[in-house]
C-alpha cells in the first residue's frame, strides 16, 4: 500500500507533466483554450449596469451643478 505522503507526490507530479493529470475516461489531453490569452471578459450583470448608471447619473449632476453655479 502507499502510504499518503507518496501517493500526494506522485499526483503532484502527474499534475505537473506536460500531458496533465487525467480522470478516467478520458484519453485525450485537453487542448489549450486560445481565448484564455487574449484577457478576461467582462461580466454583463445587473451590479454592472447599476454602478455604471450611478456612475453616469453622478457625473451628469455634478456637471448641472457647475454649470446652475457658473449661471447664478
Amino acid at each position: 500500500m502507499v502510504s499518503p505522503k507518496n501517493l500526494t507526490g506522485q499526483i503532484t507530479r502527474l499534475r505537473e507533466r506536460e500531458g496533465g493529470f487525467m480522470p478516467e475516461g478520458q484519453h485525450t489531453p485537453p487542448q489549450k483554450n486560445e481565448s484564455r490569452l487574449k484577457g478576461r471578459n467582462m461580466a454583463n450583470d445587473l451590479f454592472m449596469w447599476f454602478s455604471y448608471a450611478l456612475f453616469a447619473a453622478a457625473l451628469l449632476t455634478q456637471l448641472c451643478l457647475i454649470v446652475w453655479l457658473d449661471i447664478i
